[in-house]
């Protein structure tokens, strides 16, 4: 009971915005994500069905619009990966296996690896990572699972840059993206961030600063800007803006530490 509460709750603060929808019955359920033309970051909100991780291959469904490989196997839409030095690239299979022969169906619809596609991943997706798609046009990603019903969820993160997502579906305060650990500092006497957050809008970059517990160390009447993301170098300002459910962030960290995330819902 405490789980099918749960979903409900979640299914109403997971409320269609920017063009995606969001359906969820008990703890299971999707997000469908509009994507424009060239790169988009996403974020992954859910694992598979009784799994801790979401398999790469199945993860994520592109609209019919968006076209597997041609003659010549090259892809038109592809899944970049970070893996902490560069990228790891997918491709999307689209319907073109069963278009070719009716037999090489159970290929349709799937990421591949390495210009292979008649070769499965077996690769996965933590929940809370991020990935970007190469859309040849404008279309959508549908992307289902298990929703995570933890209370919080710490993530590792590298010294240097980290694409991560908020683990829980739903629209997050982008001041309120997550607690970086103790260790990962504010910005320092020049106000400048040690600790930075890049939000990726279709164009360029929407850049914040992690407060950490500056204010307070300054003054502890300044408390209540202490743990928030703050725009624009405005260490006191706190941004009123959304990280949009279903993408990423880059976070880019003065050295190895954590986030935390919350759930929305109270169990």
């Amino acid at each position: 009971m405490k789980k099918t509460l749960i979903a409900i709750a979640l299914a109403a603060i997971v409320a269609p915005a920017w063009g995606a929808e969001v359906v969820s019955s008990n703890i299971v359920g999707y997000e469908k994500v509009n994507l424009s033309a060239g790169l988009n970051m996403i974020g992954v909100q859910f694992t598979d069905v009784g799994a801790t991780d979401a398999a790469l291959a199945t993860f994520g469904t592109l609209s019919t619009n968006l076209k597997g490989f041609d003659e010549t196997e090259t892809y038109e839409n592809e899944m970049w990966v970070w893996n902490g030095n560069g990228y790891t690239y997918y491709g999307w299979n689209g319907t073109t296996p069963s278009e070719w022969d009716a037999s090489l169906a159970e290929f349709d619809n799937i990421w591949t690896a390495g210009g292979s596609w008649d070769t499965v991943p077996v690769t996965t997706h933590d929940k809370s990572a991020g990935f970007w798609i190469k859309a040849a046009e404008a279309g959508s990603i549908t992307l289902s699972g298990e929703v995570p019903t933890n209370k919080t969820i710490t993530v590792q993160l590298k010294a240097g840059l980290n694409m991560v997502a908020n683990p829980y579906p739903g629209n997050v305060s982008a001041a309120q993206f997550g607690v970086l650990s103790a260790n990962l500092k504010g910005f320092d006497e020049t106000e400048t961030y040690e600790n930075e957050m890049w939000y990726w809008n279709g164009n360029g970059y929407d850049y914040y600063g992690w407060n950490g517990t500056t204010p307070s160390e300054w003054d502890s009447s300044l408390a209540e800007f202490d743990n928030v993301w703050t725009a624009g170098g405005a260490w006191d300002t706190i941004p009123s803006t959304t990280i949009p459910y279903g993408h990423a962030v880059w976070l880019k960290c003065a050295e190895a530490g954590t986030i935390t995330f919350t759930s929305p819902v109270s169990e």
